[in-house]
């Protein structure tokens, strides 16, 4: 589970936080994710399909419009913190049981 937390801007839950991949403190609940999270990306505003689709399988650079949130999570192999790379300082941490692996998915360099 990666769990981000901000004072301002995104904000899922009455503290502040942002859980992927389980429900925190719901016990009936209580689904882990089973799987592979190559990154994680959070906008501060709708997109189209179009906009998701045109920028699928490209790395962003981390400064477009909207970008409340990038962990691109190849970028850290070990430690519990996944690092905001949208500049806005949403680090985030990993709990439970979860691994760092490199991800055979190739991402294309962000266009500049």
């Amino acid at each position: 589970t990666v769990s981000a937390s901000n004072s301002q801007g995104v904000d899922t839950s009455s503290n502040g936080e942002v859980w992927i991949g389980d429900t925190p403190g719901d016990e009936l609940v209580n689904q882990p994710f089973d799987g592979e999270l190559v990154e994680i990306r959070i906008w501060d505003r709708a997109i189209t399909q179009y906009q998701i689709d045109s920028a699928l399988l490209m790395r962003l650079t981390g400064n477009e419009s909207g970008l409340a949130a990038y962990w691109p999570c190849s970028y850290e192999l070990s430690g519990t913190t996944v690092f905001d790379h949208s500049g806005n300082g949403r680090h985030g941490e990993l709990q439970g049981s979860c691994s760092r692996v490199l991800s055979d998915l190739a991402l294309a360099a962000p266009i500049r």
